[in-house]
């Protein structure tokens, strides 16, 4: 059978056949082309909303508040300040500061004007290195460490080296196991009293000079822990009003000392000293361990050994 333009009807359901296959099939491709590019784009939403997710878990670990410091400050117009830091501090930890609440920018070149006495917390968020982190900052007048997490003090080094007006020295809730030495911790500076009970020293190697020329009248080691240290040179040199140390404990222990040199050297007024349970055995320096002791009317050596010195 012919159509009107005279082909047959079979050729022209053929053609008609062939152009609805063309079309079907560039559709066909289309849809394809549109399915991978959609699962492209949601793949990569995907991946981007993993990676914003992981970041934001590392930050807000990184943000964990695991102890601060509330420090009363005496801040003036100072060139080049070092924002109440230390000179030969290296910050390696990660805190924030604030002064009467207000974060500040840590920088070694601020300036500050006139603002007198100030309220300045630092945030604590990783272990910390304090070496030097406040050494010959006269400005600082107290200093209240706590931590509710047992953060970690990892080094102490000169710490509080010469605040020559530093009044209270407070540390709850810090683990300082892992501190080997305290060389310097308060040389030089003004403080009148200390409340040792709270420092861990078991892994404690040299308390050199740890409060030398200080203002202390009394010192109590009743729970301080010296069993492994080496050093204790200097340890009380320059105390010029100290007047009683409490050696009388289980925990103070010197059979691993080494150096007792100058130990209470120019303690002007110390009376009486009882040294009954020192263990000397391995000293082996002793040199002007109780040189300028004026006041000095009784001294108690009874177990000191000599040999090795």
């Amino acid at each position: 059978m012919d159509n009107n333009n005279g082909l047959p009807i079979n050729d022209i359901d053929s053609k008609l056949l062939g152009i609805n296959k063309g079309k079907y099939s560039r559709k066909k491709l289309l849809y394809i082309l549109l399915g991978v590019l959609a699962s492209i784009t949601i793949f990569f939403i995907i991946l981007i909303l993993i990676l914003t997710s992981g970041k934001s878990d590392i930050n807000e670990k990184e943000k964990i508040i695991i102890g601060e410091f509330n420090c009363i400050y005496e801040i003036n117009s100072i060139s080049q300040n070092v924002l109440i830091l230390g000179e030969e501090y290296r910050k390696t930890t990660e805190f924030d500061i604030l002064i009467d609440n207000k974060l500040i920018i840590y920088s070694k070149s601020i300036k500050f004007d006139s603002l007198g006495k100030k309220n300045v917390k630092f945030i604590i968020y990783e272990d910390l290195e304090m070496n030097y982190m406040f050494k010959d900052v006269s400005s600082l007048f107290s200093i209240n460490m706590t931590s509710q997490n047992n953060a970690k003090i990892l080094s102490m080094v000169g710490a509080f080296e010469n605040t020559q007006n530093l009044n209270e020295f407070y540390i709850n809730g810090f683990d300082t196991s892992k501190i080997t030495s305290l060389n310097k911790l308060l040389y030089k500076s003004s403080l009148s009293e200390i409340n040792l009970t709270n420092f861990k020293t078991t892994n404690l190697k040299d308390i050199s000079y740890m409060l030398s020329s200080t203002r202390l009248s009394t010192v109590d080691f009743s729970n301080f822990n010296s069993s492994i240290v080496e050093d204790m040179s200097h340890l009380f040199e320059g105390c010029k009003i100290l007047n009683k140390i409490n050696f009388n404990s289980p925990y103070f222990i010197t059979k691993n000392v080494k150096n007792f040199s100058n130990m209470f050297k120019e303690c002007d007024s110390l009376v009486e000293l009882d040294l009954s349970n020192f263990d000397t055995s391995q000293a082996l320096n002793m040199s002007k361990m109780f040189q300028g002791c004026f006041s000095l009317e009784k001294l108690i050596l009874t177990n000191f050994d000599t040999k090795k010195c």
